[in-house]
């Protein structure tokens, strides 16, 4: 790579106000990959998500931690790749972490939580692409990337008809068509649309539904070769 392609492709994302003075990949605990280690599912549950669109007033709020958001991707993004290049291997969320700890208190008005969804997302991509590099996130142009903020279920609060979300001052004012004072609320994601207009997902459990049991006869012809018939008889009661 000429040295104005290494210039141009380090201008294409924006860096964090900080600066990382040297590159070291911290070994990441065996405590913290076991503690990581989530329940079985529940057979009996299973998980929807569910869209709601978010009233335009939160609109400049919302864009603003967008960009943000884009600064934090396209930080690990870089430094995933640098770390392949050094040490040819794929360096995990965990290990992102400890490079964006203490983010929040230099200056960058996003929740930890947040932060870590976002690191956690691209490892979660990069493994699924099968790619060493993804793309970079753009905050201005016609080319810009759409609205995107995470979040995960700890950083999530309903109360009086609205979301309450860490990073953020005010509450978010929704149209909730589906009570969400009824469910129990977990990770999702705040996305722009290509109209300018912002909507919130958001992962419940529900219980399955039960089947019916069906209490009808099947009959089988087995004289047939190239054809299953089937024939379901209802058994009268005398």
């Amino acid at each position: 790579m000429d040295g104005a392609a290494e210039v141009a492709r380090k201008r294409s994302f924006l860096a964090f106000p900080f600066k990382c003075t040297r590159l070291y990949v911290y070994p990441v605990l065996l405590g913290r990959l076991m503690s990581d280690v989530s329940s079985p599912p529940d057979p009996s549950t299973v998980v929807r998500v569910l869209r709601l669109r978010l009233k335009d007033k939160h609109a400049s709020a919302l864009r603003e931690k967008a960009y943000w958001v884009n600064c934090v991707w396209n930080y690990s993004n870089d430094l995933s790749l640098q770390v392949f290049q050094r040490e040819h291997r794929f360096i995990s969320n965990y290990e992102i972490d400890r490079y964006t700890a203490g983010a929040s208190k230099a200056g960058i008005p996003l929740h930890s939580q947040t932060i870590q969804a976002v690191s956690a997302e691209l490892v979660t991509r990069r493994r699924q692409c099968h790619k060493v590099k993804l793309r970079w996130r753009v905050s201005t142009g016609p080319r810009r990337s759409l609205g995107w903020i995470p979040f995960k279920a700890s950083a999530l609060r309903y109360r009086n008809g609205q979301l309450w979300l860490s990073g953020l001052d005010k509450p978010l004012s929704l149209w909730d068509s589906y009570g969400l004072a009824d469910y129990a609320l977990g990770a999702g994601s705040i996305s722009e649309d290509a109209r300018g207009r912002w909507y919130i997902n958001i992962t419940i459990k529900v219980k399955k539904a039960e089947g019916g049991k069906g209490k009808a006869d099947c009959g089988i012809d087995l004289g047939l070769q190239s054809l299953v018939t089937f024939c379901f008889l209802k058994c009268a009661q005398r």
